[in-house]
């Protein structure tokens, strides 16, 4: 009878920490997306997880291209961008995932580079990091393949 509570209390914690952090996106699928840069895969599994394409636009010389989710833990945005060199995806989590999204991506491997308006980026060899602490932005950029 013991064993059994224990079961349906780890089951409950398990069940309310995995929503009280919610996202669609996690971290590993944007480094999927930033490695293979199949833009219509990309846009298949966004739609998928209840995005909607929202605008798109030319920003810094890239060209933009915005999905929206709104859900019962708040908004989302990711938007996918590119130009001749660089591919880049911004993920606006909801703000409850906003904290947990920074930590899982700045990893020891990541250097502070410069700050450009409120965002401030890290870099390693491979990929440029942005984190905006003041609207709950992270943007990622590699090489355009």
């Amino acid at each position: 009878m013991k064993k059994i509570q224990l079961y349906s209390i780890i089951i409950l914690i398990t069940f309310f920490s995995t929503f009280t952090y919610s996202q669609s996106i996690s971290v590993s699928r944007i480094y999927t997306f930033l490695e293979t840069q199949n833009q219509k895969a990309i846009v298949r599994e966004l739609v998928s997880k209840g995005f909607s394409f929202s605008e798109k636009s030319t920003d810094y010389g890239m060209t933009m291209k915005t999905y929206i989710k709104t859900g019962s833990y708040g908004k989302e945005r990711l938007v996918i961008g590119f130009n001749d060199e660089l591919f880049l995806i911004i993920y606006n989590p909801t703000t409850s995932f906003y904290s947990t999204l920074k930590e899982k991506v700045l990893t020891s491997d990541f250097e502070y580079a410069y700050k450009h308006g409120d965002a401030k980026f890290y870099e390693n060899g491979s990929m440029r990091i942005g984190i905006n602490d003041k609207i709950g932005n992270v943007y990622f950029y590699v090489k355009l393949k």
